[in-house]
């Protein structure tokens, strides 16, 4: 991911909310809306934060519904939260409009779930992945679009 789209993840493991510095630049969340200085997490909560100019118009108001905007990459971003039980939210970019799989493998390479098969048009995409049957450790999720594809690992704690 280019220095000006890193998505850091914030994550508040205790009892009491925690401020966080942004270190004096902009960001935003998956919502659009844009945090300056510091942001506040509540107790036992995470944040996704994107760098960069924010959507071009908003990211989506719901679990597979995309926004109106194009951005110009393909991107896969990392998974939150993460580590999950029993389920987390994988979120995507595409530039243009293509034939879309996003698969999640165990880590000896088997198929576990296929939760995306299907053309898709450019844009904002978020898939919700629930996983009742697998076991604790480690899986990879990969998203391939045309010639494009990208890989990422995520960790599932029962």
């Amino acid at each position: 991911m280019p220095p000006e789209y890193a998505a850091p993840l914030h994550i508040n493991r205790t009892s009491q909310p925690m401020s966080v510095s942004l270190g004096g630049e902009t960001f935003y969340d998956l919502d659009g809306t844009e945090y300056k200085g510091t942001v506040t997490l509540p107790p036992y909560s995470s944040k996704l934060l994107i760098r960069g100019s924010g959507p071009q118009n908003k990211e989506p108001d719901a679990v597979g519904e995309t926004s109106p905007g194009r951005p110009d990459e393909f991107a896969l971003h990392q998974n939150y939260p993460n580590p999950f039980n029993p389920s987390t939210t994988i979120g995507y970019t595409l530039p243009a409009g293509d034939k879309v799989k996003l698969e999640v493998f165990d880590p000896l390479g088997r198929l576990t779930a296929r939760l995306v098969d299907e053309h898709q048009d450019p844009g904002y995409h978020q898939v919700l992945f629930t996983s009742n049957d697998l076991a604790s450790g480690t899986y990879f999720y990969r998203l391939q679009s045309g010639d494009l594809q990208s890989t990422r690992k995520f960790v599932l704690l029962r």
